[in-house]
Formats: C-alpha cells, structure tokens, sequence
C-alpha cells in the first residue's frame, strides 16, 4: 500500500497552468481570513494613534494603570495600521492582509524557483501547503507578524542569492531588514539573527561558498537594529517577555501538545514534514537542515513560532525533492482540456469574488460585540476620558481603542513586573481568574473600577456583582456591564 501510494504521488506531475489552480486554495482562505478582526488589532490601533498624537513614550498610555514602564514594541506597524484603519476603514485592515499575504506568497515562490532550479511545481507546492495550515489556524492575520513574516523571507532570499552568486552586495538588504524588524516587531527581531546562522555553519563546513562576509553582516545586524527610538532596549526586547503565567493563558504561547484540535493540525504538518525528510534524507543539506530543526525546536516550546516553521520547511522540502524532480515537458493546452481550465477557473475566480463581497459587506456593517455596551457608558460619562474599566484579558484592546482605561489587554509581557517594574498585573488577573485569588472585594477597591465588563455568567467577578446587586447599565446575550457602587 505505502509503495502504491508512493507510486502514484511520484507519477503525479500536471501542467502548471493546471497545478497553478492550487494557490487558489489559499488565496480564497486568505479573503476569508481577513474580513476576520483579531483581538489584538484594537490595541493595535489605539497604540498607532497614540503615537501620532502624543509621539513616542516609556510610559504605558492606554491601560488604567499608573507610571508602567513601556516599549511600544510594534510602534511601526500600529502606525501603519491605524493609518490605513483612519483612511479606510475596516475594509483597509482587510487590504493589508490581503496584500501582505500576496507577496508572501511571491516571495515563497521566489525563493523555491532559485533553489530548485525553477521547478514550478515544487514552487507551488511549497507555497499552498504552509498558506492553508497558517490561514486555518489563524497566523495569517491582522497583526505585526505578518510583517515579520516576509521581512524573515526576504532575508531568506538574500541569503539564497548570495548562495547562489558568491556576492556580498546581496547580504546588504539584510541590515535594512534588521532595522525593519527592530522597529516593526521588536520582539522577533532576535530571527534576523538565528536565520543566518545556519549559512555560516554549512559555508565553514562545506567551503561553497566565502563565510567572511556572512559573519560581518552578523556582526553589523545588531548596529542596524540600533536605529530605532529605543536603542538597544528595543533590540533586548524579548529578554524578560516570558512568564508561566502567559505561558498557560495563552494558547499560541504553550508547550505544543495534541491535547486540542490546534496542537494535533500542527502536529500533522511537522509529521508530513519529518516523513518527507526522512524519506529524502540523500538529498539534505546542512543550512535546511539546521533552518527546520531550529524553528521545529522553536514551534514545540511556542507554538506561535509555526509562522516560521510552516514556511520554512516546506522551502527545505522543495530542495530536499528537487534533486529527483524533473519538470514535466510543456504539453499545449488543447480544445477540452482548455475549457476544462478556463471553467474552474471562473468558478474559483467567482468563490473569491463572492467571498470578497460578503467580506466588504461584513466590514461595512461590522459591529464589535462590545460596541453597543461601551457606547452606553460614553454616553453616561460623555467627556470623561479616565474611566476605568475592569474587563478580561481579550475585551481590554477594544475598551482602549474606544477611549477607555482597560485594567488589562492582550500585551501580556507589559504586565509582567519583569518589564513594567511596578507590578505583576498579569499574574493578579490570572489568579482572580482561576480563584486562586477569591477576595473580589478588596480586588475592585484596590482599582476603584468605574465599571465592569463581564462575559455572562462566565467570570468570578460576575457572580460577585450579581450577588451583590450591583448596578446594571447594558446587558445582551453575550456581556453585562455593571457600574461600581
């Protein structure tokens, strides 16, 4: 059965016009991604518009919270979000991912055809197979990632070309990328660095090509990252990021595991992965090699990590396999098969169109659940702009975007005493949360909270105010909002 199955998958070699039809496969999961809002792109965008009217700060502005220290680590790109959101909605967010998806996906493609020889398939392979798991499960989506993403593929593609060539010149545009990373996503600016490590090994090793001029590009890629209006703070960002409590609250932070649908879909890719490596161990290198052990080892101890791994391997894969691909010789498209072509072709081309609609539509008429509840407490406090506001971890992005001090939000490590060095924030909100801590009275007069935002009949602190008769001022199938006595 395995050496039928094998058979028939080494048979298997279309045209490309007709392999092409798989990008639309994650092309379509794309458009329906991205008229999908993350929670984390509202404080995303009240923290570009803080910086645009208040300039860079080291203090946190958008929490309740007093005098913590902060590094808007994503400064950049919440820039270039919100500018985007101011212009054009939320139709605007949608573009951004779209286009940023698109050249991804170019670049993937880019980087297959110069390793392989331009093996077309292979490109395309190596393109719709990480495109579907990342869309699927949501890293492709309104964040800074994205950015980090492409600017990790373009160093790819530097470093590639310079493989390639024996050119320093192409190793330049890997300093740009430092800068861009350091500003952009400072948190991951540590992957410009990992990245170009597995060329160094595999030049000493194998002699190929001239290591000298990838280790000055190591050294000077820390200078780069430099320019940026933190300094090295911003370089250091990820040291002190890190705590068990976020580990454990946040999915995309823990361990990998198959315990939920989310670690068993990732699972199966890294085993698609292994077994196509194994099976075509003869044809590894080292630099691959090392690029999809090193993010593997990355994904099992955060799975955010899978951003990096799922494309990277399966750029690995496509070298692994070009050794003993041949690409199919150009048959031309004749009557029926051109019809044939030309009609999934519309259909596809149709679904999208569709499925852009519907988006635009959503966008156009698109209410967060928590709309109707905040507007109701702008409307009581009219001009007040320091009401704060207990809610949950998730909610918190969105009460700020309004205008509102949240007690928390999604930026877990500016929680973390590690970084804000007053108070660990998060590690109180977890504790109320799981009722380590059930002392809910002394809680809401330490922050003499204006309101709350409770999920319904979901939080401690909910049962808390109901019992205790707390005023309610909005109330729908999904929050209850209380107002403190």
């Amino acid at each position: 059965m395995k050496k039928k199955i094998i058979k028939i998958l080494k048979a298997y070699n279309p045209q490309p016009y007709i392999s092409s039809l798989f990008l639309l496969i994650p092309i379509v999961l794309v458009l329906i991604r991205s008229t999908i809002l993350d929670n984390d792109i509202w404080f995303i965008l009240a923290l570009g518009k803080n910086i645009l009217k208040k300039g860079f700060t080291i203090v946190e502005p958008l929490s309740m919270h007093q005098g913590l220290r902060y590094l808007p680590q994503q400064w950049a790109s919440s820039v270039i979000f919100y500018n985007t959101y101011k212009l054009l909605g939320p139709i605007g967010l949608s573009i951004i991912l779209i286009l940023s998806s698109l050249f991804i996906i170019y670049i993937i493609y880019k980087i297959v055809m110069l390793i392989t020889n331009n093996k077309t398939n292979l490109a395309i392979i190596s393109i719709t197979l990480p495109m579907i798991f990342l869309t699927t499960l949501s890293f492709i989506t309104h964040r800074p990632q994205i950015f980090s993403l492409i600017l990790i593929l373009m160093e790819i593609h530097s470093l590639e070309t310079y493989v390639e060539q024996n050119n320093p010149k192409y190793l330049l545009i890997i300093l740009l990328l430092s800068t861009c990373m350091v500003n952009m996503h400072a948190s991951n600016f540590i992957m410009i660095i990992l990245i170009i490590i597995p060329y160094i090994i595999e030049a000493i090793i194998k002699k190929k090509y001239n290591p000298l001029p990838l280790r000055i590009t190591l050294i000077f890629i820390p200078v780069f990252g430099l320019i940026n209006p933190y300094g090295i703070d911003a370089i250091t960002y990820a040291k002190g990021s890190f705590s068990n409590t976020i580990n454990t609250m946040i999915i995309e932070m823990r361990n990998l595991s198959i315990n939920n649908i989310f670690g068993i879909i990732i699972t199966l890719y890294i085993l698609i992965i292994i077994i196509i490596t194994i099976y075509k161990r003869k044809n590894i290198n080292i630099r691959f090699l090392l690029l999809t052990i090193g993010t593997l080892i990355m994904t099992l101890i955060h799975i955010k990590s899978f951003i990096y791994f799922a494309p990277i391997s399966s750029i690995s894969i496509s070298y692994f396999l070009s050794k003993d691909y041949k690409n199919p010789k150009k048959i031309p498209l004749n009557k029926n098969n051109k019809t044939n072509y030309i009609i999934i072709l519309i259909f596809c081309i149709l679904l999208s169109t569709i499925v852009t609609i519907k988006g635009i539509y959503q966008f156009n008429t698109y209410n967060n659940k928590l709309e109707k509840g905040i507007n109701k407490i702008l409307t009581i406090e009219k001009n007040n702009n320091n009401i704060k506001v207990s809610t949950n971890f998730n909610n918190g992005g969105y009460i700020e975007f309004r205008g509102l001090k949240s007690y928390i939000d999604p930026r877990a490590e500016v929680y973390l005493k590690s970084k804000n060095r007053r108070k660990d924030i998060i590690e109180e909100y977890n504790n109320i949360k799981t009722k380590k801590d059930t002392n809910i009275k002394k809680f809401i007069e330490r922050y003499n909270f204006d309101y709350f935002v409770e999920e319904k009949n979901n939080t401690f602190i909910d049962y808390y105010l109901k019992q205790n008769n707390y005023p309610i001022i909005y109330e729908d199938k999904n929050y209850t909002i209380y107002k403190n006595i």
